[in-house]
């Protein structure tokens, strides 16, 4: 059994930490000026983003919900789009309110505003053809690629004020250097001292089997946020690096390197915010929060990832394959959309032999498979339910690429809150499968099949 502190010994820890801390405190009060304007700084961007993501989302569950009743007739599906019409004007007041001392955000965000306005408006004619039983006309309100234009130019649009006060956030922070590396100085101390002498009290009130489950405990955990803190650091940096450089040098640089600057920001913003999604959908399904399916054109998705992914990987190879008529499925169309993106994501990372990306759509009885195949070094069967595992990453990829093994899990829970399910096999001749299943919607006729594939066809 180890020894233990004396009450002496630790009165004097205490006492002596106790002193520490006072002098530690007062030199971080001198530079928490600093601090607090970097720590606004910060808070200012973080909540910009958010309301951003607000807007964005609501918009594509309009977009969903519209597409759902127009499918179906549904009216029920239409409580995201009635919602939509109060949740994103007050979003948009949000914005215009955080942009109101720059001029040029200020005209951005009348600019959006104009934007919503007109994708609302065309998903207002859809339902006004449906319900007037013009049925053929809604669909193809809905297939017209005038609504993916808008879409894509409101996020645009997002991306170019989030831009701006990423570049506001850079220089607020540059103000407030010295400042804020004395406080965090003097703060890492304390935290430190502090540590030390709850260490010293835990030694002297535990044995040693317990204090070194504990102390392993901790590693984890440090580990854990390590690989989450990286993760995010890393397209920040990136993000910044490049906004402060072409800040700086943007009349003298040619074109090819200022293209080549915004494509990083654009590539690593995109990488930032699988992260942050990944995250937040763990978290939510964590929570219990529950998202009703609801009938999706599988097609529809399939294409519109691929085709996104081939915009940010322009040297990746992508080959679809359908097999058959492909139904409409029971799911979350968002859901989809993440869980392909994490698929493709993950064989661009792993897959170096420069074999293209092979998904396939396989309908079935009742039910329609989607696989994403690679020629990546594979994972071996008994290591299969693993990758599903937050934070798990194989010993022969963890050290080959970036990312801290959030994406798989993601794929799973999202696929399991949809009814459906999603595993791993080897591919002959190397590489791996990955293949979820989705329940068909019950009672399609084979010619609304057909009609409500050549939407997106």
């Amino acid at each position: 059994m180890p020894k233990r502190l004396s009450a002496s010994a630790l009165w004097l820890s205490f006492a002596a930490a106790t002193i520490a801390g006072v002098a530690l405190i007062s030199v971080a009060f001198i530079s928490l000026a600093g601090y607090k304007r970097s720590a606004n700084a910060t808070l200012d961007a973080a909540q910009t983003y958010t309301v951003e993501a607000s807007l964005f989302t609501n918009m594509l569950d309009a977009e969903s919900g519209v597409r759902a009743f127009v499918l179906t007739g549904d009216e029920g599906f239409l409580s995201k789009f009635e919602s939509a019409k109060t949740s994103l004007p007050r979003s948009l007041d949000a914005l215009a309110a955080r942009t109101t001392d720059d001029a040029s955000q200020e005209a951005e965000v009348t600019a959006l505003r104009g934007l919503v306005d007109q994708r609302m408006a065309l998903l207002q004619e859809a339902v006004d053809l449906q319900r007037t039983g013009d049925m053929a006309a809604a669909r193809d309100a809905i297939a017209s690629g005038r609504g993916a234009d808008v879409t894509e130019a409101v996020r645009a649009s997002l991306l170019r004020i989030l831009a701006v006060e990423g570049q506001q956030h850079t220089f607020a922070r540059n103000r407030a250097g010295d400042r804020e590396r004395n406080a965090r100085i003097a703060l890492t101390a304390l935290s430190v001292l502090t540590a030390g002498a709850l260490v010293s009290v835990f030694i002297a009130l535990r044995r040693r089997g317990r204090e070194q489950a504990l102390i392993e405990s901790g590693k984890a955990k440090d580990e854990l946020l390590g690989m989450v803190s990286h993760e995010l650091r890393t397209p920040l940096t990136v993000i910044l690096g490049n906004a402060s450089y072409l800040q700086r040098h943007w009349e003298h640089a040619d074109a090819e390197s200022r293209a080549s600057s915004l494509r990083e920001i654009e590539v690593e913003g995109d990488r930032l915010q699988r992260v942050v999604e990944n995250m937040l959908a763990l978290s939510r399904i964590e929570r219990g929060v529950v998202v009703e399916p609801e009938p999706v054109l599988l097609r529809h998705v399939v294409d519109a990832v691929v085709d996104r992914h081939r915009s940010h990987y322009p040297g990746s190879k992508v080959d679809v394959r359908t097999r058959g008529e492909v139904p409409p499925v029971l799911g979350v169309e968002a859901y989809l959309d993440q869980v392909l993106q994490n698929l493709l994501t993950n064989a661009v990372k792993y897959d170096r032999s420069g074999a293209p990306i092979e998904v396939e759509v396989v309908p079935g009885e009742g039910t329609v498979e989607v696989s994403v195949m690679d020629r990546g070094p594979g994972i071996p069967p008994e290591r299969a339910g693993a990758v599903f595992e937050p934070f798990v990453r194989l010993d022969a990829t963890a050290g080959s690429s970036e990312g801290a093994g959030l994406g798989l899990p993601v794929c799973r829970r999202l696929m399991q809150a949809q009814g459906g399910d999603i595993s791993v096999r080897p591919r002959e001749g190397g590489g791996s499968c990955f293949t979820f299943t989705l329940q068909a919607v019950p009672d399609e006729a084979p010619e609304t099949v057909a009609q409500q594939n050549a939407l997106v066809s």
